[in-house]
């Protein structure tokens, strides 16, 4: 932190009751998952160069004045176990928001949208809401588990003489 580096505590709502009670009640309307972060940035630093995430998140601006950037650049709908490397980051194009968010101010981000964001003159503090609804992807690796669950058939393995056939067809 006293170089400039940001701290981030995650998964909040599992020990600070007054955000699990947010949490729950986010959850309870919303019928999916969320997940609360907190990150405090020192004056005039940044946490994260240019990134997208692999869920939608609301920032919650707490403390201090901080100075985003939304890029047109995106990751189509990416996945959960999908990750992005700051340093394979190539941002063509400049920023299509630039808001500067103060206490009280709150925005959202889709996921796969590239963003970073620089703290002002003064440290900065801020909540984030990860969201986490069930997608097509998680709904079918489910119903593949339940049926696995369910019938012993999909526990077996290919014939290996009709593996062998396929290879061969595809040789041929």
């Amino acid at each position: 932190y006293n170089e400039g580096a940001t701290m981030s505590f995650q998964l909040l709502q599992k020990s600070i009751r007054k955000l699990s009670l947010f949490s729950n009640s986010i959850e309870k309307e919303l019928e999916f998952p969320t997940q609360t972060n907190l990150f405090l940035t020192p004056p005039k630093s940044q946490g994260f160069t240019a990134h997208y995430d692999t869920h939608s998140f609301f920032i919650i601006h707490l403390h201090g004045e901080k100075q985003w950037k939304i890029y047109q650049e995106s990751k189509p709908l990416p996945l959960l176990k999908e990750r992005v490397y700051d340093v394979d980051v190539e941002i063509k194009n400049p920023p299509i928001l630039e808001p500067i968010l103060k206490p009280g101010d709150f925005m959202y981000v889709p996921r796969g949208i590239y963003h970073e964001a620089n703290s002002n003159d003064s440290t900065t503090l801020q909540i984030t809401l990860g969201l986490f609804p069930k997608i097509w992807h998680d709904i079918l690796h489910e119903a593949v588990d339940e049926i696995t669950d369910l019938n012993i058939d999909f526990r077996k393995g290919p014939n290996p003489i009709e593996l062998k056939d396929k290879q061969s067809l595809l040789l041929q």
